[in-house]
């Protein structure tokens, strides 16, 4: 393999699924606007009878279990989802005046 290509290539990090027995690519993480919960955005593949199918799924923040060290979620994409159904990017709370 070539000893650089994972800086010229994005690769999501790996997690778990809680409840599920499977393993998948973390697409990003997604903040529900109405009540503030986080969601995870998970794809993997299933082999069902000699076919392969995408799943992708929505998945509980606190369902979600790392599957490599800390810093491979660094540069995951944050999301929201707002009241209005749209999806637009995630801008963090300001901080707390000092």
């Amino acid at each position: 393999m070539y000893p650089d290509l994972e800086r010229h290539v994005y690769c999501p990090p790996l997690v778990r699924l809680a409840g599920v027995d499977a393993a998948g690519y973390l697409l990003a993480w997604l903040q529900h606007e109405r009540d503030g919960e986080w969601r995870a955005i998970v794809t993997w593949v299933r082999q069902t009878g000699g076919r392969y199918e995408r799943k992708l799924v929505e998945a509980r923040a606190a369902g979600v279990q790392p599957a490599e060290p800390p810093a491979a979620y660094r540069n995951v994409p944050r999301l929201t989802l707002g009241v209005d159904g749209a999806i637009r990017p995630w801008d963090p709370p300001p901080p707390d005046p000092p």
